[in-house]
């Protein structure tokens, strides 16, 4: 089950193979893979793959992805006009407005299926931020509380939906140190073709911007897709050595790394000769960090929940003396700066998964040890009932 949405997810420009996908249909578990679907953020993709092949699969599984796919669309159309009244809204007042990750991907992956996306996150600039909360605030926004140390965060409830918006003011995780050059970013921004009234980052800051979100995610498959398609997409307008060194000088090389290494060995992107050396781990405690995300990723593919990612978050980082800290924070309070459960019943249940990810991690310690390159771990060892 597990690997046929890994080939389903993977980028390409015709339609799955039926030699490919035919055998792998057989004796699925279809409830199970629904729900990785589901949990994966990948229904776009799967009903645009699938729905080519309706004899193969249950009717009541196609008509589930269809109506997923289509809420999905009505959901995407939604924000985006909510999104385009927002821009506008805000440079009808002389403010500048970069739009990033979320509907921003729609202009670099090309004619590939939407994805699922729920806040909109725009930055402006530091000095703008006071007036652009008051335009939000008359349209109906109201604070949502929270500290955060780069964003404000504003809810409509009077809507469709509860939308929530992120409005950025800077770009840094402070406990990976991963420190983005914002003044560059804006000065390389372009004119978006999609969201006439604001900016988009340059298509190799967004990489970057993109695979900076992974470990807060536990290395969710849907961003791994996402980078995939930008690296299959648009290969030759991505400045490869710029990405190299501004992932060096950002405190991202260890993140960006793995990422790139996981849309080769994973999606079956291939990757330019310029980026490949940088995209192989160079010593071993780079080909443990890869072969953790690699684990953490695959993982997803198949189940809900991944025993290795939480650690995966913690580790890959260029900066190892972050990694206790990290793991004391994921343990304390959870993934991201959100979760506030800090619970004695949310803190045994962390420690409990760390305790279980233990096994996994000495086998990839010691599998490190002896190759050269991390291993994907497409079917994990002794679990194989798992990616029937």
């Amino acid at each position: 089950m597990g690997l046929l949405l890994l080939e389903i997810a993977k980028p390409r420009a015709q339609a799955l193979s039926v030699k490919t996908v035919i055998p792998r249909l057989a004796g699925t578990d279809w409830l199970a893979f629904c729900y990785a679907v589901y949990r994966t953020g990948l229904v776009a993709v799967v009903y645009d793959r699938l729905r080519w092949h309706a004899r193969d699969v249950p009717e009541d599984v196609l008509e589930w992805l269809r109506v997923q796919y289509f809420q999905l669309l009505a959901r995407h159309r939604w924000l985006r006009q909510e999104l385009i009244q927002i821009t506008e809204a805000l440079a009808s007042r002389g403010l500048s407005v970069l739009l990033f990750k979320g509907p921003a991907l729609d202009e670099v992956t090309g004619s590939a299926p939407g994805r699922p996306f729920s806040d909109l996150d725009i930055m402006v600039q530091r000095e703008d931020l006071q007036a652009a909360t008051g335009i939000l605030e008359r349209l109906g926004y109201s604070p949502a509380g929270g500290n955060h140390p780069f964003h404000l965060r504003l809810v409509r409830r009077d809507g469709t939906f509860p939308v929530m918006v992120e409005v950025h003011f800077d770009l840094f995780d402070l406990q990976r140190s991963y420190f983005p050059d914002l003044r560059a970013i804006w000065q390389r921004s372009a004119s978006s073709d999609v969201f006439h009234s604001c900016l988009v980052p340059e298509l190799t800051d967004h990489l970057l911007l993109v695979a900076m979100q992974l470990p807060q995610h536990h290395w969710s498959p849907r961003l791994v897709v996402d980078i995939g398609r930008m690296v299959f997409h648009r290969p030759d307008q991505i400045d490869w050595d710029a990405l190299a060194a501004r992932a060096r000088a950002w405190g991202m090389r260890s993140v960006c790394g793995a990422a790139l290494y996981l849309v080769e060995a994973l999606l079956d992107v291939p990757l330019p000769a310029a980026v490949r050396t940088f995209a192989r781990p160079e010593n071993y405690l780079q080909r443990v960090q890869w072969s953790m995300a690699a684990r953490a990723s695959t993982d997803q593919f198949a189940r809900p929940y991944s025993r290795i990612a939480p650690l995966a978050a913690c580790l890959v980082v260029d900066r190892v003396e972050r990694v206790p800290g990290l793991i004391l924070q994921s343990v304390a309070r959870g993934p991201g700066t959100d979760n506030a459960d800090s619970t004695m019943r949310g803190v045994a249940r962390r420690l409990l998964h760390g305790a279980a990810a233990l096994p996994i991690l000495g086998q990839i310690m010691i599998s490190s040890l002896l190759t050269r390159h991390p291993a994907t771990h497409p079917v994990p060892s002794g679990e194989r009932s798992a990616w029937s």
